[in-house]
């Protein structure tokens, strides 16, 4: 069935300590959203507009921006298919998206805000909900204290005013809202939007203007890869104190159309996360499996590298004679001494075989291909995304996934520059060698 045609739901099978289902949007942050508004099926089950994914995948080649690789669309398998987007087209296809949204939209973001790039999704998400959407947005603290000032509540005003919800996580030790629901109190890391179950985005990007010249991705889903993606945002927004409406529950159920949540099968765009609080690491253990079973490559493209543990790992991968490459960033996001700490682990890689790369500029792309399989996703190799933040990407051995995301890496090695440890001399490499080996972050 087309996605955009949606017919009668299968029952619906409540997701894990969901709150009680209701047609009332949650108090402490937005009026009430009228589920009997929502937009019904097209009853004939024929053609309805397509609009963002939907409409780039049904047909190609109307109109569509500048993809990173322009045979990176799979075939319309499972009613779906997807598509690349690097920092310059992923924005506008998802405003296009959330203003072809009929009936439910949920965003989630580590950094969130009505300036540069997120303005224009702010002004989709305030529209959709004027006129009747759902709209569910879930942001991390940090977004609250992104500059320029004033930019996130200004964000929440319009979303909230225009009837949408927002919840911020509250990371700040003793703060009461973190110790009544333990699903507040991790970093919210996650980059990821969904509209009506069928159509979805996930990656690295946040909409700050700090990141927006970042080099960064994100994939965009449709089918049943965009309904599981959309049933993995409605259990987080259950588990954050969102009230769960009868519409919400609804999408995902008629977007499934009665495929599983969650999928084993590898050729399959598999939806991997990491929730502390649940004790859910399957990004971590989808890395270091992969990262332990790789036998001829492994390529990965990390903007923080700081997980002694992980790194032990690549090295025996170059040890036993992988094609090891990282590609990290020439100017460290955040601050210079994460840099440092970076450079200090790829001298050791090079030292074991390996090689590292830096890219111009700021690399903010999360990926990793380990012979056969690939992974785009939100996760770096620290300490913190590997045990204690939410982490959201997909997995999967599609050999079209897999040969898009090589063709993205070989792409940046192509813009690179080698890493020559014996070049990188003076007080920042002994800095960096001395924290690297002794602090994992």
């Amino acid at each position: 069935m087309a996605m955009s045609a949606l017919t009668t739901a299968p029952p619906v099978t409540p997701m894990p300590k969901a709150a009680p289902i209701t047609d009332e949007a949650p108090a402490p942050v937005g009026p009430k959203v009228d589920a009997a508004a929502a937009p019904k099926p097209d009853a004939t089950g024929g053609p309805t507009q397509l609009r963002g994914m939907d409409a780039l995948i049904a047909a190609p080649g109307a109109g569509r921006p500048g993809f990173i690789a322009e045979d990176s669309a799979g075939p319309a398998v499972s009613n779906g298919g997807w598509k690349l987007f690097d920092e310059t087209n992923a924005a506008p296809a998802i405003v296009d998206a959330v203003n072809g949204a009929k009936q439910v939209v949920n965003a989630e973001f580590f950094g969130f805000t009505d300036a540069g790039k997120g303005a224009a999704l702010v002004t989709a998400l305030e529209g959709a909900a004027k006129r009747g959407v759902e709209v569910n947005v879930v942001t991390d603290f940090i977004s609250a204290l992104a500059l320029p000032p004033g930019s996130y509540q200004r964000m929440r005003g319009k979303i909230t005013d225009a009837g949408g919800n927002v919840i911020l996580t509250s990371r700040i030790p003793g703060s009461r809202n973190a110790k009544e629901n333990p699903a507040l109190k991790h970093v919210d890391h996650r980059k990821v939007v969904t509209i009506d179950g069928n159509t979805g985005f996930v990656g690295g990007m946040n909409l700050v203007p700090l990141t927006d010249s970042y080099k960064d991705s994100m994939v965009g889903v449709t089918g049943v890869a965009a309904a599981r993606l959309a049933a993995e945002q409605l259990d987080r927004w259950t588990r954050v104190g969102g009230n769960v409406t009868e519409r919400h529950t609804r999408s995902v159920a008629e977007a499934l159309d009665g495929a599983p949540a969650k999928t084993d099968d590898p050729t399959a765009l598999r939806i991997v996360a990491n929730a502390p609080e649940q004790q859910r690491f399957e990004l971590t253990e989808g890395y270091r499996d992969a990262i332990r079973n790789a036998k001829e490559r492994l390529w990965i493209a990390t903007p923080g590298i700081s997980d002694r543990e992980v790194m032990e790992d690549i090295h025996a991968a170059a040890k036993r004679g992988v094609d090891v490459r990282i590609i990290a960033s020439e100017k460290a996001p955040v601050a210079a001494p994460v840099g440092w700490v970076a450079r200090s682990h790829m001298a050791d890689l090079v030292g074991n075989g390996g090689s590292a790369y830096e890219i111009p500029g700021t690399l903010h792309r999360k990926a990793l291909i380990a012979d056969d399989q690939a992974i785009l996703s939100s996760y770096n190799l620290t300490k913190r995304s590997a045990d204690a933040d939410h982490e959201l990407g997909i997995q999967s051995s599609d050999p079209k996934f897999v040969a898009a995301v090589q063709d993205l890496l070989q792409k940046d090695i192509d813009s690179a520059t080698k890493f020559e440890p014996d070049a990188w001399t003076g007080a920042t490499r002994k800095v960096g060698s001395f924290f690297a080996k002794r602090f994992s972050y």
